[in-house]
Order: C-alpha cells, then structure tokens, then sequence
C-alpha cells in the first residue's frame, strides 16, 4: 500500500486482514466452500484478464485467507509469473509440491492455477491438511488425486467439476477461470433428491355420477443415498367446494 525509507533501511506498510487461513482448522458448510471457489475463480479471472496476465503458481490452503463473512482474500505473490517474467529473479523451481501440475516447470497457462486451487478445494472439502496431500496422490501417478471415495453426500456433478479441475494433463482442464467459473454457479455441492414421475399428467373421465376413478402413479429418486421427503397437496380450484390442501372433498391420495 506504501513505502518510505529510513536511515536504517526500506520499509513496505501492507494491508492487515483480519483472517484465517484455509489451512488452520475451521469448518465450513457445502454451501460456503463452494462460496470460496467462487470468490477464488473470480480473482483468477481478473488475474487472467490483466495486460499482461498474472499466473500466481502458488495457490494453497496457506495461500488463502478467509475472514468471518467468507470474503476470500489471495496472497503471497512471491512466486507469481506476469507475462514471460517472474516476479521474483530467482530460477529456483517455484510451487508446493502436491499443488503443481505437470506444466508448471516448463511453460505454465491459466489452467496451471485450476489444478492447485482444485487441490485446495479437496482439502477443504475432505479435511485432509495440505500437509498429508501425499495421502490422496495414486501410487504410479502422483498428479493424480483421489478423493471421490471420501465424498459420499457431496453431489456427483460437482465431483465432476473437481476432478476437471485436478487433471494432470492441462487439455483435460478448464482452459481459464471463467470456464471454471461459468460451469461451477450453477452445480449443487451437496446431492440433491431428484424426483421422477412414471406420469406427469393425469385425466380422469367418469361415466357415471358417484364413480370412484383411481390411477397408480410411481415416483423414483434417482440421486443414491438421498432421501425423498415431502407431501401432496391439492391445489385451489375457483370451482371446489371448500377444502385445504390437506383434505379436499372427492380429491384424495394414498401411499403404498
């Protein structure tokens, strides 16, 4: 933010955030890791977007501030790449081992920082400490992470996201954080029951007054593990005679 000499040296004045790092111990909701991914793909976006873009090349729980209204702060930016150039003049191999792709040694893109942040992301979801990484990485590839057997609740298409993520070869990655971004609003972290009818609509034609008319109808859920829950309602009709939507007059449902 500023900087001023004295007679003993060069000072820097930085910003104090008041936060936590994702790498101390604290619970999060489904809901507020995926609020996390959001705010990180966002500031990747303006990173990528910059003349000439910003690839940070060191993205980890440690890396990652969070403070108590979930606003998500980036720091540590002594291993960033601008351009061609890097920020800092030294050729010394830059990252944290577990949180690089293959690609960050030699020629690093904007998928480059997708692969850690969704190492990151495994890490706050599973809570497995960035520290024991080593745990999830397969046997014969270390690029490889595997996690889907520790996130039974959580929703298989956000699963899906993670692991697009994490691809060791960066073709299989989102090309850039708004692709990352633009693919991850939409997804549920947790698996919802998805509800199917065998019917949809239904008509009834009785041939006589007093006729009692009955028609099966089969409901599935095909999300595994999750459990359907609700009632039926009868909705008002101008014409019904009086009813709530719990009892109505010749309107009835029964489970079996």
């Amino acid at each position: 933010m500023h900087s001023f000499e004295t007679s003993d040296g060069f000072c820097l004045v930085q910003e104090y955030i008041h936060a936590s790092t994702l790498a101390e111990p604290r619970s999060f909701s489904p809901e507020e890791i995926k609020q996390i991914a959001v705010k990180i793909l966002e500031i990747l976006v303006y990173l990528q977007n910059r003349m000439p873009s910003v690839i940070h090349r060191d993205i980890k729980p440690e890396n990652i501030l969070v403070d108590e209204q979930i606003n998500v702060y980036l720091i540590d930016f002594g291993f960033a790449r601008i351009g061609s150039h890097d920020v800092a003049g030294s050729s010394v191999f830059k990252g944290t081992p577990g949180f690089i792709p293959p690609e960050q040694m030699f020629k690093p893109t904007n998928a480059t920082d997708l692969y850690a942040l969704g190492v990151t992301l495994i890490c706050l979801i599973t809570g497995v400490k960035s520290t024991k990484i080593d745990q999830l990485q397969d046997a014969d590839d270390p690029y490889v992470i595997n996690f889907r057997h520790l996130l039974p609740q959580v929703s298989l298409r956000f699963i899906g996201w993670l692991e697009k993520m994490v691809q060791p070869k960066q073709k299989d990655r989102f090309t850039n954080a708004e692709l990352a971004l633009e693919s991850l609003k939409p997804l549920d972290v947790i698996r919802v029951p998805r509800v199917n009818f065998s019917e949809t609509v239904l008509e009834f034609k009785a041939n006589r007054l007093g006729e009692k008319l009955r028609r099966d109808i089969t409901i599935e859920n095909s999300i595994p593990d999750t459990l359907l829950e609700g009632k039926w309602e009868v909705a008002p009709h101008p014409q019904d005679p009086p009813h709530t939507p719990d009892n109505h007059a010749w309107i009835s449902v029964k489970l079996s």
